[in-house]
């Protein structure tokens, strides 16, 4: 078979299996939401948009592959292939995807081409492939399988696993641990790798005994390696993929297993085109040619494809990382790099003459002797560690090695699997990102009674900077110097010091600040207008209001309300942009502002959006040096400090300051790197969950009420202190909403505190609970499977702390109790609340 029809089917297959994941990408909640809807990575709609043109272009190269009209099959195929191609013109599928069932049942349907390309290889050539029968020591047959599979799987655990180490040790920041402390990790990792690596050994090992249960055990070996390759794959799913786009159950295990069968049909045919023109040569490793490794070329070429595939390790390790979505790449691309460094050594391996009789059992013996000899490295660890005398636990020193090692942090997170909270978690799964089609109604929301007019009624801009962190401002940093006038806006202002958010993640955390508390995870409950405590406030207030209506205020706003003005109309929520914002913001109040309406602004700019910062090339937008900081991040602070201080300067030169409310806060935080860490996809890790929230009142105001800065505040403290505000007491008995922070007596504000708190992710099944007044997060986390801890006090690098049996069973219950207490409010009956 030529290259260019192998690299045809390829094109083809990779075709409908990237199609078929943008369907399921449409039908699970949050990916419809903020990757598809907000164009969040604008290839993805770009892809959606030019589909039915790419059809023909992919079935040009389908149809070559599968003979055009050779046969009444392949004509069949060509025929059907072109009527729906015609109706995909006219019913354009993947831009009417819409976030239900049906785009699931899409997902499964393109991977049908996949399979009947595949059926047509499997047609024409099964036949005509020549297996011959495995007769040890028989001349004219190539040796044993069992010494290249096992010297290939040792050679690409110490190849991976140093090169990945080398990876983590360049990546690392200075002071995360001493030079002992890597040799230490470089040796669990290896350790670990080859303990994998081992097992693959066995398995394909055992594999080869079965087949030999057959008369043609050559051909089994063949099918039964493809048969674990489609088990292979749905395990990556269940472990990897779906727990990363928050999918489970039988319709994520039905996808799985059907995305294994579709790659593992498309490979087999391939290699069946590649074995049958060869009449004359006789398959004798069934492994071989599912590996492609029939008439492999020298071993030379074979080491320069090593150093290829070390140097995708480095990019997976230092690019892919700054860009991945909790992990989920890295392991993905991880186990694509296991795959192809293993099949360059099981080549190079078979190439080499051996230079002993395969002795199965002796490489067996070693393969099973690699379990007790890890056990034992394994309990020896905290003797070794303490006799380094290096800080921290194990645990936390590997959970850091982990977050710059993505091949470690794969098997570390497979290894650790806490199978004893699997209930608890399967709990948190099935009411975590409800589906769109489980209807939900309403609840009509009164944070206070809007019957009496507002005593008082100063201007409102509130400014969420999306993705904001504490440490990246002066007012919270000492170290930091690029924002001068939010640190002179701060020193006029209350600085909310212990600020956190609800949600990890824009998808609930942007709502929840409207709601004024917690909310059901769901995106969205709709019509949401009943449950906008804000827009509710500000429509009976009569504000003439201005909002950056972005893709999720488009669902939760009810329709504009009188004396509502829309801001940044026309870009896109990626672009908005706060200088862009408040400009417009500013000509708008010179210009339609006569003074009888009070004024309310509410933008959520991206600049420090960690996507938005990836398609501008990951690069500083000015020339100075930010020391420890992320210079992207920082330099897009340093320009967002500017022109907030300019729109201060122009609230205060017309007059409007003083008379104003102004907050600057953020509706999460982000990973910048701690530990390896990066965005803020599915984690609730600390430099997430706090945020900064610095507050200014009128003068009139601060002298009024009582206020702590150092008492835990919330984003979803902003909508009830409004309410206060201007007159209107909320209703503070119900804890899933949020309290004033600026009340009229301390004994109120003492009074509304609470124990304990509950954060959950935006987008996936991980939740904690917030104790000791904000210095405690206790965190389970169903996508990892694992429980933790962190002080909140120390520093975002320190390490996590492992939770024992019993602090995990009083964390699972709190969190079981305040979900069902969530659901219940909203009328939910969800699974597991018996």
């Amino acid at each position: 078979m030529t290259r260019m029809g192998v690299a045809a089917r390829l094109m083809f297959a990779a075709f409908f299996l990237f199609s078929s994941l943008y369907c399921l990408m449409a039908y699970v909640p949050f990916t419809y939401t903020q990757l598809l809807k907000s164009e969040l990575i604008p290839a993805l709609n770009l892809f959606a948009r030019l589909h039915p043109a790419l059809y023909w272009v992919v079935l040009l190269f389908g149809a070559s592959a599968a003979g055009f009209a050779r046969s009444r099959a392949s004509a069949w195929f060509c025929g059907a292939h072109i009527v729906a191609g015609l109706l995909l013109f006219r019913w354009p599928v993947l831009q009417n995807l819409q976030n239900n069932t049906a785009s699931l049942y899409w997902g499964f349907a393109m991977l049908i081409p996949v399979l009947w390309l595949a059926a047509l290889d499997w047609q024409r050539y099964f036949g005509e492939v020549r297996w011959k029968p495995f007769v040890k020591g028989a001349a004219g047959v190539e040796p044993d399988d069992e010494q290249p599979v096992f010297a290939a799987a040792v050679a690409t655990a110490l190849a991976v696993s140093l090169t990945f180490g080398a990876v983590a040790l360049f990546r690392r920041d200075a002071g995360d641990w001493e030079a002992g402390a890597s040799v230490f990790g470089l040796v669990v990792s290896v350790a670990s790798h080859i303990l994998v690596f081992g097992v693959v050994f066995v398995l394909l090992n055992f594999l080869r005994v079965v087949a030999s249960w057959f008369d043609t055990p050559v051909r089994w070996q063949f099918l039964l390696a493809h048969v674990l390759g489609v088990v292979a794959t749905w395990g990556a799913f269940r472990m990897v993929v779906l727990p990363g786009i928050s999918v489970g159950g039988p319709a994520g295990d039905a996808y799985g297993i059907a995305f294994g069968i579709a790659i593992a049909a498309c490979f087999s045919g391939i290699c069946l085109r590649i074995a049958a023109p060869r009449k004359k040569e006789e398959v004798t490793s069934g492994l071989a040619l599912a590996f492609w490794c029939t008439g492999a070329p020298a071993v030379l070429p074979r080491w320069a494809t090593a150093g290829l595939l070390i140097a995708i390790a480095s990019t997976i390790g230092l690019v892919v990382s700054q860009f991945d979505w909790n992990f989920l790449v890295q392991k993905l691309a991880t186990l694509l790099l296991w795959v192809a460094v293993f099949r360059l050594f099981y080549v190079v391996m078979r190439n080499r003459p051996m230079r002993a009789p395969s002795r199965t059992g002796q490489l067996l013996t070693c393969a099973m002797l690699m379990l007790p000899l890890y056990r034992v490295q394994e309990m020896s660890r905290g003797s070794v560690w303490k006799q380094m005398g290096a800080n921290g636990t194990v645990a936390q020193f590997l959970s850091k090695w982990a977050g710059y090692d993505a091949s470690f942090k794969l098997i570390l997170d497979a290894l650790n699997v806490d199978s004893s909270g699997g209930a608890f978690y399967q709990f948190l799964l099935e009411n975590t990102n409800i589906a769109h089609s489980t209807v939900v109604p309403p609840v009509n929301i009164a944070l206070a009674p809007l019957d009496k007019p507002a005593t008082e009624r100063p201007n409102i801009f509130v400014i969420v900077i999306d993705s904001l962190r504490q440490d990246y401002i002066s007012a919270y940093n000492s170290s930091v110097d690029f924002t001068p006038n939010l640190g002179a806006f701060a020193r006029e202002s209350i600085v909310m010091k212990n600020a956190f958010t609800h949600y990890g993640g824009t998808g609930l955390s942007e709502p929840s600040i409207w709601l004024g508390g917690m909310m059901l995870h769901k995106q969205y409950i709709t019509p949401f207008g009943t449950m906008n405590s804000l827009a509710k406030l500000m429509e009976k207030e009569k504000y003439q209001s201005y909002v950056s209506v972005d893709t999720i205020l488009r669902v939760i706003l009810p329709q504009k309300w009188a004396g509502m003005r829309e801001l940044d109309e026309g870009r896109g929520t990626m672009d908005y942009d706060l200088c862009t914002t408040l400009g417009e913001l500013d000509n708008r109040i010179q210009n339609e502002s006569d003074g009888s309406s009070p004024i309310f602004a509410y933008t959520q700019p991206q600049n420090i959006h960690i996507s938005v910062i990836g398609r501008a090339g990951n690069k500083s937008i000015s020339n100075r040096n930010y020391g420890r900081f992320f210079a992207p991040y920082a330099s897009r602070m340093e320009r967002i400090d500017g022109c907030f201080g300019n729109f201060v300067a122009q609230l205060k030169k017309r007059g409007i300051y003083d008379n104003s409310i102004v907050i600057f806060t953020a509706d999460h935080g982000d990973s910048l790197g701690e530990q390896g860490r990066w965005g803020h996809a599915y984690t609730i890790y600390p430099e997430i969950v706090k945020i900064p929230m610095i507050v200014h009142l009128p003068e009139a105001m601060k002298a009024k009420y009582h206020y702590d800065p150092e008492t835990t505040a919330f984003s979803t403290d902003i909508t009830p202190s409004l309410y206060y505000l201007t007159g209107h007491k909320p209703d503070t008995s119900n804890e899933l909403f949020g309290r004033p922070l600026f009340v009229e007596t301390k004994e109120e504000l003492a009074r509304t505190r609470r124990a304990d708190y509950l954060i959950a992710s935006s987008y996936g099944p991980v939740y904690g609970i917030l104790t000791g007044d904000g210095g405690r997060l206790s965190i389970s986390d169903a996508v990892n499977y694992h429980d933790c801890a962190f002080d909140m006090r120390a520093s975002f690098t320190s390490g996590e702390e492992t939770l024992g049996t019993a602090a995990r069973g009083e964390l699972q219950k709190k969190i079981k109790e305040k979900v069902l207490r969530v659901n219940g409010f909203y009328g939910f009956k969800g699974k597991g609340g018996e």
